[in-house]
């Protein structure tokens, strides 16, 4: 372990890391989220499973992609079965459409993924959607990009 400034961090910096594991600590539950998949946790909020998906096609105009669960052990992308070619939905800030949106999607790409509940006019059902949020572009890039 080195000191904050071996790491390149500044004094804010530092206030931001401890402001961000006090509110940690208090149960912010994106952050816990967050901390439990890099440390390997095996549930999301509410008990969810978070995966990890390949993205399995071109970004499109829509709110989802196709993607394929990778193996738990293996790291490797399903090719078959109820795991291969999932449906994931993408929660978009200020948007609608995942290619303008960022980050950026592109085939091959790695994200974390969970279910969560969805009501389907009035029909409850599972749906797969990405753990982080992305946000539009469209304002920054114009409608004729």
């Amino acid at each position: 372990m080195g000191t904050p400034a071996e790491y390149g961090l500044n004094k804010q910096d530092v206030a931001i890391v401890q402001q961000l594991v006090r509110e940690w600590k208090a149960g912010f539950p994106a952050l816990r989220q967050l901390w439990q998949h890099r440390r390997g946790g095996p549930t999301g909020g509410g008990g969810t499973k978070i995966r990890l998906a390949q993205i399995a096609e071109v970004v499109t105009n829509q709110d989802y992609v196709t993607c394929s669960l990778l193996n738990q052990s293996t790291g490797i992308a399903a090719t078959e079965g109820s795991e291969f070619e999932i449906t994931v939905y993408a929660r978009i800030c200020g948007g609608t459409r995942l290619d303008r949106a960022a980050p950026k999607i592109t085939i091959g790409g790695i994200f974390a993924v969970q279910q969560a509940k969805y009501d389907n006019a009035g029909t409850p059902e599972q749906r797969w959607y990405f753990v982080n949020n992305f946000q539009s572009t469209e304002e920054f890039i114009g409608e004729n990009s």
